[in-house]
């Protein structure tokens, strides 16, 4: 089949880790579909994650929906009204988490101090947002460019297609 990406779950462990190493205890997650990839990975990489860490995640404080903003907004609201001692919120990309930026400021909390918001993805607009979104960067550019040159291969030289896992880096911001 062959494809190009990150480890998802490796990723979403390393935010738990990373987000529990600021001193966050109470941390919502709001994220696509969990049946579907790569949803699923990133979901159960942050779940156990927490548990390394000693933490239980608590499922009240889990949001479902798509990747977009408008999840983001209504997670983050959704989520904040039923535990207002959230300390965190992790989202499943940078659409949600710039959504979720969005509702915290409007109900008056401080990003970081008050409340952590941590993205995924690293889209072209999170470090020029105010405040600039801590997000998981994985290389789009260089996936494609693998991508491509896979396709090349498997067309020209017959080359079977695989499956490349590349690197990805927490991109610390003003968020978290």
């Amino acid at each position: 089949m062959g494809s190009v990406l990150i480890d998802n779950y490796a990723a979403m462990k390393d935010v738990a880790k990373y987000v529990t190493g600021k001193g966050c205890k109470k941390i919502a997650y709001i994220t696509a579909d969990i049946s579907m990839s790569p949803s699923r990975e990133r979901y159960d990489g942050f779940v156990d994650g927490l548990k390394e860490v000693g933490i239980d995640f608590d499922k009240k404080l889990h949001y479902p929906g798509t990747f977009s903003v408008e999840t983001g907004q209504i997670g983050a609201m959704t989520l904040l009204q039923r535990n207002p001692g959230i300390d965190c919120i992790v989202c499943g990309n940078d659409l949600m988490a710039i959504g979720a930026v969005s509702i915290c400021q409007k109900l008056g909390k401080k990003i970081p101090e008050d409340i952590k918001v941590m993205g995924f993805d690293d889209i072209y607009i999170s470090k020029y947002l105010n405040p600039e979104i801590t997000t998981v960067r994985q290389d789009a550019y260089e996936m494609g460019k693998q991508a491509a040159l896979m396709l090349i291969r498997h067309i020209e030289q017959k080359e079977p297609l695989t499956d490349i896992v590349l690197p990805y880096e927490i991109m610390e911001r003003s968020t978290v």
